[in-house]
């Protein structure tokens, strides 16, 4: 069976590196094909009842996925996959997620807490590949618990956090915890991926302008006139482009601009946390260093952590 696996998405940044230690990166290898495909009747009954209207179909088979190089063989992984419905008879069935052959319901209480943390910006899809996919191998995530001491172990206090004598990084590091508070507001689980954006104030003491924390879909995150451009889905459920603030006049600021931007960009096709700022003439603008501070946060542990 042909199908189709994003570049972007759940199934390339969380579903893949988690469970079988890639990640795609050519367009090539979005071609894949489900060898021995059979459908599991059982679990797809078992789906939600908006997932089984969506015309999803759980199967059981192997995944056969290009090589980077065209020249060479691609990798074959047994496992379970969620397709949609193509749309259309020139679209193939698209993978929502891939789990391993035998996968339980503490395997999707392990992948849930996982892309929480990363959304969050606790962690990302190169520890998923490096940290978290050694231990799942080796049987030891098993619950949500689990994950968080991997991350305790493996991540937690790596990052160095420098504010670059920025005020608005300064205030953030001396009072961490409203900045803990907006990020730990936003949740998957009973979010819709195209739902409309949502947002929490952001306080932040000593600082001139005011920015709340968003949570939104995003798409076509891209640097383009000096400024970090993305599409969302903005609070009233439409399309909406946003821009960052221009990244040249703030040379001392461009690792925050480029942690951000990174993070963004993985988060293509998903929902993403990001600062926004509210103050004319800057209003709608995305706060870039801002969103880097708050992400750096919640990765190096400071604070208190807790939901």
């Amino acid at each position: 069976m042909d199908i189709f696996l994003s570049l972007n998405g759940h199934t390339n940044n969380s579903s893949l590196p988690l469970r079988f230690g890639i990640k795609i990166s050519q367009t090539h290898q979005q071609f894949s094909v489900l060898e021995g495909a059979v459908l599991d009747e059982v679990s797809t009954k078992m789906q939600r009842q908006y997932e089984i209207e969506d015309g999803r179909r759980h199967y059981i088979g192997t995944i056969y996925i290009p090589n980077e190089d065209k020249q060479n063989d691609g990798m074959r992984f047994p496992c379970r996959v969620v397709l949609s419905e193509p749309r259309t008879e020139r679209e193939l069935p698209r993978v929502i997620t891939i789990l391993s052959k035998d996968s339980n319901a503490g395997d999707l209480t392990v992948t849930k807490h996982l892309e929480e943390m990363q959304k969050r910006g606790k962690i990302s899809t190169n520890d998923l590949i490096t940290v978290f996919h050694p231990a799942y191998t080796r049987g030891e995530l098993k619950s949500s618990n689990d994950c968080e001491d991997v991350y305790s172990k493996y991540v937690k206090g790596k990052t160095k956090i420098d504010t670059f004598n920025d005020a608005a990084a300064s205030s953030m590091l001396n009072n961490p915890e409203p900045i803990i508070y907006a990020m730990n507001s936003s949740k998957i689980e009973d979010t819709a991926l195209h739902a409309p954006l949502q947002f929490t104030k952001l306080p932040i003491s000593n600082v001139r302008y005011e920015y709340v924390m968003a949570d939104a879909y995003i798409d076509k995150v891209q640097i383009e006139n000096d400024m970090i451009k993305l599409e969302c889905i903005n609070s009233k459920g439409t399309a909406q482009e946003l821009h960052s603030f221009k990244l040249s006049p703030r040379p001392h600021l461009r690792k925050l601009h480029e942690y951000a931007f990174n993070y963004l960009k993985e988060r293509e096709g998903q929902r993403a946390i990001f600062a926004i700022c509210t103050s004319k003439p800057c209003e709608d603008f995305i706060a870039e260093s801002v969103t880097a501070i708050s992400l750096q946060i919640m990765r190096s542990g400071i604070g208190k952590q807790e939901d």
